[in-house]
């Protein structure tokens, strides 16, 4: 398992994050935009558009989430755009957390996997126990496709 950074387009302060399994097939990724980059900045500035974050990761939970980095309360009530407040993470930073974020969504999808075979294992058992499981319910004829239940 491995990280793989797109950094192609950094210098619009574009980052893209994937988690890939051993052979290099996607299991995951996050993105995030740096608001302190300056292309972002001056883009922002001409646009008008204020940013209360100098980070921002987006990531999918069946939804879309946002988490934002040194959070600017009184970006609306400055003038001019971008990102105005004090910047206290780099670049770096936001990486390490998209990674970790990554792994950590992972550790919980496996044990949730671990805790649904362990319900169903112990519903097997359960039949088992009662008395199921034990009689042939095909004729010993019938193809072996057909025995799938």
């Amino acid at each position: 398992m491995r990280f793989e950074w797109n950094d192609h387009d950094s210098d619009i302060g574009y980052y893209e994050c994937k988690l890939l399994d051993d052979d290099g097939n996607k299991l995951d990724y996050i993105i995030f935009t740096d608001y302190t980059n300056q292309w972002r900045q001056k883009n922002d500035r001409e646009n008008g558009y204020k940013r209360p974050f100098s980070f921002e990761a987006s990531y999918c939970r069946g939804y879309s989430v946002h988490k934002g980095f040194d959070e600017d309360n009184k970006c609306c009530e400055r003038e001019g755009g971008g990102y105005q407040g004090e910047c206290t993470h780099t670049v770096e930073d936001i990486k390490r957390w998209c990674e970790e974020y990554l792994a950590q969504k992972y550790i919980q999808r496996y044990e949730k996997m671990l805790a649904e075979l362990d319900t169903a294992k112990r519903r097997s058992e359960w039949f088992k126990e009662n008395g199921y499981g034990d009689i042939d319910l095909w004729d010993e004829r019938k193809n072996e496709d057909e025995r799938d239940l």
